[in-house]
């Protein structure tokens, strides 16, 4: 028998091996049975491992996005009030041009008065920045989340001022004069410059996580 001939012959007899056991009504032995397991076992555990790991995947992803997302919000309507502020700490003019000067206050004719932004610390944590509008005497009404719910995307997520982008500590925008007079008169030009961090809120009560962070500077129209 040539060795072609040879070789089609052992193929033949293993078919006709593997083609005898599908056809017996023996079955499998205890030892195929167990081994049958072992390889399902190891493959549903891979499936399931992997499903497991892409929804993992998946959530961080989408975390992210929906932080870029809900920060790119948040300072464009930062950026708008200040932009468009008739007034800052109650002054038509510009703060003194020898410092930094935090914002307590500006001036909105959209919202109708004094108004103030801040970090909302007297919840649970997941509020993140609000507006309110200042009564006669300088105290704030009650405040309204300056994001709503439907743009914040996730749950979870939400956003504070916050130092730098490197010091996470909570802070609120400052005017800073283009140019330091040295003498405390009003500055000719100048920027708001705020940072906005978007964080995760921890449901097992662990330490919020940060996902997204930026620093901008805003032109308000009084320097214009």
């Amino acid at each position: 028998m040539s060795f072609y001939g040879k070789d089609r012959y052992q193929q033949a007899m293993k078919k006709n091996v593997i083609m005898k056991k599908l056809h017996s009504r023996l079955g499998f032995n205890l030892a195929e049975t167990l081994m049958t397991v072992l390889l399902l076992t190891i493959v549903l555990g891979a499936i399931t491992g992997g499903i497991a790991a892409a929804q993992r995947a998946y959530t961080k992803i989408r975390m992210k996005s929906d932080a870029q997302m809900l920060l790119s919000t948040t300072i464009t309507v930062i950026s708008a009030e200040f932009e468009r502020a008739r007034s800052l700490n109650g002054s038509e003019e510009l703060p003194g041009g020898n410092t930094t000067t935090p914002i307590t206050s500006y001036y909105s004719e959209y919202r109708g008065g004094n108004c103030k932004l801040y970090n909302d610390t007297a919840t649970s944590g997941n509020q993140g920045i609000e507006v309110a509008i200042l009564k006669n005497d300088g105290s704030a009404k009650d405040g309204e989340p300056l994001v709503n719910e439907k743009t914040r995307g996730l749950p979870t997520l939400y956003t504070k001022f916050v130092k730098s982008e490197s010091d996470l500590g909570d802070d609120s925008p400052e005017f800073t004069p283009d140019s330091l007079t040295g003498d405390g008169t009003a500055a000719k030009s100048g920027y708001i410059e705020f940072t906005v961090a978007v964080f995760n809120h921890a449901a097992d009560g662990s330490k919020d996580q940060m996902v997204a962070v930026r620093t901008v500077r805003v032109r308000p129209t009084l320097c214009q």
